[in-house]
């Protein structure tokens, strides 16, 4: 079975992080949280889920701050999720599934998710 890594970028976020990682609470082996400079509870509720959480001085620059996120990352694979994304219960049990049968020869998958805006996306 392979191991994933659920790496996020968080800044200000308590108003949705919670409800994002209670979605996938049973997907991840590894949770990292990279938090660039909340002022709310956001680090917080981080911690009530992982003890990996990390502050990341925001350069302006998305690319290096995921890049950063990435390289904490131990698992065979990384779900990057946005701290406002759910997964729902048929992608869950879908992404479950292909976590017991996903061949090491694949190296990426899309996967549908809802945002708080509750449109369909990938």
């Amino acid at each position: 079975m392979i191991t994933i890594s659920i790496s996020m970028i968080v800044k200000n976020e308590e108003k949705h992080l919670a409800r994002s990682l209670d979605s996938l609470r049973d997907l991840w082996d590894e949770l990292i949280i990279v938090d660039t400079g909340s002022t709310d509870n956001t680090r917080k509720i981080a911690a009530e889920y992982t003890s990996h959480v990390y502050d990341y001085q925001w350069r302006d620059d998305f690319a290096h701050a995921r890049n950063y996120a990435f390289s904490l990352a131990q698992c065979d694979y990384i779900y990057a999720p946005d701290a406002d994304e759910v997964l729902d219960t048929q992608n869950l049990r879908k992404f479950s599934q292909l976590k017991q049968t996903l061949p090491p020869e694949i190296e990426i998958v899309q996967m549908i998710y809802v945002n708080q805006h509750n449109y369909q996306t990938t």
